[in-house]
This record gives structure tokens, C-alpha cells and sequence, in this order.
């Protein structure tokens, strides 16, 4: 948010210079029937001379509001937070997703074939049990020690 945000009167000011000041308190239920709680900002319909402000007014006249989420806005502070702070967001350029590079060097999967999410989940479904069966088969197996055959300790003297 580009907003300048007053803690002391607990008001914003949007980038065209109309503050919204705090209205109420507003919950929300979402699908899952959560409730996400808010802040209910108005912007201030008239300025010092008593004139209207047009930029506080939607296109159809009615006076502009926002709603913020306090605890999503202190969530994402602190995520943006920790990830300036770690160098584990400087790192991911580095450790770039290794199935779809081995999906483009080794097999050649550029582009899907199919049109549609169900045949498209079917045709990389493929593709990554194909990879999955190169790297078995470039793996030393782990059972393949068992069959060795031993030598029969009483015919090491017939020769």
C-alpha cells in the first residue's frame, strides 16, 4: 500500500491527498465461513471550505471507502521482514527448480501437446513418471548386492 498511514488519529492519506479516516469495525465470513475482522476507512467528503473533494467520490457519487485486515497487514510486514532480513530469497536465484530443467535437458519437454487441464495433467504425469524412471535406472540399485553370488569356500583348492 502507497498510502500514508497516521497511527496517532488513525487515518490514511490515499497518493491524491484525500484522507480516510477510521469509520468502524467490519468482520467478513469468507466460504469456508471464517471471519476475517477489518477496519472500515471513509474518505472525507468535503475539504477546509466546506467544498467537495471529487477524488473522495466513486464515478457514481457515493463517497470512496477501503476496508484493511490489521492482522494480514502485521503477517505481511513480518514476512517481508524476515525475507529482506534471510539471504534464503537471495539464494532462490540459484537454486533453480531442478525437475522442470531436467524435464526440458534430458526429455526435450518444452510444450505441452494437448489442449485442456485434464489432458494436460495426464501428459506431464507422463513426463515426470519418464524422469522418475531414468533416475531409477541411473541409480545403483540397493538390492542388487544381495544376488551376488559368494564363493563356495571348498572349491577355492580344486582348481
Amino acid at each position: 500500500m502507497n498510502w500514508e498511514y497516521h497511527e496517532d488519529d488513525d487515518y490514511y492519506i490515499d497518493p491524491h491527498g484525500v484522507r480516510f479516516n477510521f469509520k468502524r469495525y467490519a468482520y467478513r465470513n469468507d466460504k469456508y465461513k471464517f471471519r476475517r475482522d477489518f477496519k472500515l476507512y471513509q474518505a472525507e467528503k468535503y475539504d477546509e471550505n466546506h467544498q467537495v473533494i471529487p477524488q473522495a467520490l466513486t464515478p457514481r457519487g457515493n463517497i470512496k471507502s477501503i476496508m484493511v485486515n490489521p492482522q494480514w497487514e502485521y503477517f505481511k510486514a513480518k514476512a517481508r521482514e524476515s525475507l529482506s532480513n534471510s539471504n534464503t530469497y537471495s539464494r532462490r536465484k540459484y537454486d533453480v527448480e531442478s525437475v522442470f530443467g531436467n524435464l526440458k535437458a534430458y526429455l526435450g519437454f518444452k510444450r505441452f501437446m494437448v489442449r485442456g487441464l485434464k489432458k494436460a495433467k495426464r501428459q506431464i504425469g507422463i513426463a515426470l513418471m519418464a524422469l522418475n524412471m531414468k533416475k531409477m535406472a541411473e541409480r545403483p540399485s540397493s538390492y542388487s548386492n544381495n544376488f551376488v553370488k559368494k564363493e563356495e569356500p571348498f572349491l577355492n583348492g580344486l582348481d
